[in-house]
């Protein structure tokens, strides 16, 4: 889910994770406009919206990635129980759109590049 103020700011950032291969799921007011702007997700329901919601989704396996920008009180309240539970179940959170931009960067850079393992000390020979 996503403020009214980060929408428009998603929807490239979205595409990217959809390119990545991601399957995007949002909710209602966040899928219209990601829908407009030509991108494919599932709906998602907010917590007081019925079940099975997201806080199912998460405890289901369905959620891997979970990126909520909350405004208002309620939407505050039910961000706690996003993250809450998200971290229970070891999901990563991103709560800004900033940090989504840096994480799809991250994401790309990864996908060509090997990583080599090292020894602390490999890089810090006189530690």
């Amino acid at each position: 889910s996503m403020s009214d103020r980060d929408k428009s700011a998603a929807v490239p950032v979205v595409r990217e994770f959809i390119d990545l291969g991601f399957k995007v799921m949002a909710t209602f007011g966040t899928r219209r406009v990601l829908l407009e702007n030509g991108l494919n997700v599932e709906l998602v329901l907010k917590l007081h919206e019925g079940r099975p919601h997201v806080i199912d989704a998460i405890k289901n396996q369905k959620i891997q990635l979970i990126i909520n920008t909350p405004s208002g009180e309620e939407a505050q309240t039910d961000a706690r129980l996003i993250r809450r539970t998200g971290l229970a179940y070891k999901i990563p959170i991103i709560t800004t759109i900033a940090g989504a931009k840096a994480t799809v960067a991250a994401i790309r850079s990864m996908q060509n590049t090997t990583l080599d393992v090292k020894t602390i000390q490999e890089y810090c020979p006189n530690f």
